[in-house]
């Protein structure tokens, strides 16, 4: 019997014992005991010099839709105390990006920076046209100067952070679905990522060291060629594999729908036990005093809705204004005549009859709406000199199709020369920005 073997049947058999005798009830604790005494064991033999230079990146089209997301991004980051370098990789953009976004990054997150590029899209869809991966290589070839012993984490523009994003507390805090080695998670052939249900269980974040993207990169280029909507993620796993590149994955950076990532999900309702957690009683969405173990982003993928005797809420960032594929002739959301989100009331989690899953529901709600609020009040007190709409008045109906209303309060809070036809056409119904 090898060495991990001893220590992982010890392991076991220690949680398994403190379970019997009623340490604590639950599956999920079980699961979390024995990950704790396997890694306080496993610790020991782990490089001690693992590698803690980090570098995150996300890439978006030039789109309004995505504009919103990426500086969620950065706003989401600073509010959790996230002190790395984090760069925004921009492709298809028709000119340079302008001094007002420069500002604008810096402003809600000082080691924040934006590259324009070009070449990173193909054709008028951004994903279909594989944009990420391309601009993912774009930025490698251009980057010389970034060391390969950095460790670049590929994460997601629709991703909010609810934790800071940590490579050097694996072992004591990370929740393992499937870890491949115990001498070191990260190496030139060895990754971290997020757990998913598809593509061999990998998603964002993608985090490897230069030297490993170095080599996958052209492959995961390659594997995704001229296939449908969802293939970058699909064709990174295929990569790896042609790569020989093996990614230990674990259940704590992301939550994302019902169905995915359980380990994670139990990580938000032990939050909402306690007082600090409530985010829509508290209005401030991620880690908070008194408040620790919640996963590292929310990821804002699917819509989500909440219907309660205290109202209709849910949110879709598909209708967020201008909206999706929507024509836009303007910022949408981000233009200093438009109000912030309308707020759901504090008492949502906590009213009369709400069940378990409706409070998962409300605190996702919660989460993006404070956030995008956050976001949205620090962005337009760095571009809107002449004052901006501060009524928490956007409302999207229920059920989400697509259409949105204005709540009083929005019209008589819109700086001077706001055109108020446009206000009304970019908010109310579907957004025409």
């Amino acid at each position: 019997m090898t060495n991990n073997v001893k220590i992982y049947a010890l392991a076991v058999l220690t949680a398994l014992a403190e379970f019997a005798v009623g340490t604590e009830k639950g599956n999920s604790f079980l699961t979390r005991r024995i990950h704790k005494v396997l890694t306080q064991n496993v610790v020991a033999s782990e490089d001690s010099h693992q590698q803690t230079d980090l570098h995150l990146l996300f890439v978006t089209d030039c789109s309004a839709h995505q504009r919103w997301m990426a500086f969620n991004v950065f706003n989401s980051a600073r509010e959790v105390g996230q002190n790395d370098p984090i760069t925004w990789l921009r492709s298809g953009c028709k000119s340079e990006a302008s001094r007002q976004d420069l500002d604008a990054v810096a402003a809600l997150y000082p080691h924040g920076h934006l590259m324009d590029l070009n070449g990173g899209k193909s054709g008028s869809d951004f994903n279909l046209g594989f944009g990420v991966p391309k601009a993912l290589q774009i930025f490698l070839d251009t980057s010389n100067s970034i060391a390969n012993h950095t460790v670049l984490a590929l994460i997601e523009a629709d991703m909010i952070f609810l934790s800071r994003l940590r490579i050097d507390d694996l072992s004591t805090a990370g929740l393992p679905w499937e870890v491949h080695t115990s001498n070191s998670f990260l190496s030139e052939n060895t990754g971290v990522s997020a757990h998913y249900l598809c593509c061999d269980g990998l998603g964002p974040p993608y985090i490897l060291p230069v030297q490993g993207w170095r080599k996958l990169t052209p492959l995961w280029n390659k594997a995704g060629a001229g296939k449908g909507w969802g293939a970058d993620q699909e064709a990174i796993a295929e990569a790896a594999k042609e790569a020989a590149i093996n990614f230990n994955i674990f259940d704590h950076f992301m939550v994302s729908s019902p169905s995915t990532t359980p380990a994670g999900w139990g990580l938000v309702e032990e939050a909402l036990q306690s007082p600090a957690g409530d985010v829509c009683a508290t209005k401030k969405a991620g880690v908070q005093p008194g408040l620790r173990g919640l996963p590292t982003f929310m990821h804002v993928v699917e819509p989500w809705t909440l219907e309660t005797k205290l109202g209709s809420w849910g949110f879709s960032k598909y209708q967020v204004p201008p909206g999706w594929k929507r024509p836009q002739q303007t910022d949408g959301v981000l233009e200093c005549g438009m109000p912030l989100f309308a707020e759901p009331p504090t008492s949502l989690l906590t009213g009369h009859g709400i069940t378990d899953a409706g409070k998962l529901s409300g605190w996702v709600i919660c989460t993006v709406v404070h956030s995008l609020n956050s976001m949205l009040v620090n962005y337009k007190k760095q571009v809107c000199p002449s004052g901006f709409n501060s009524a928490r008045a956007l409302k999207m109906n229920v059920p989400l199709k697509w259409t949105n209303h204005l709540l009083e309060g929005a019209v008589e809070s819109a700086p001077n020369g706001t055109d108020i036809n446009w206000m009304v056409r970019c908010g109310e119904e579907v957004p025409d920005c």
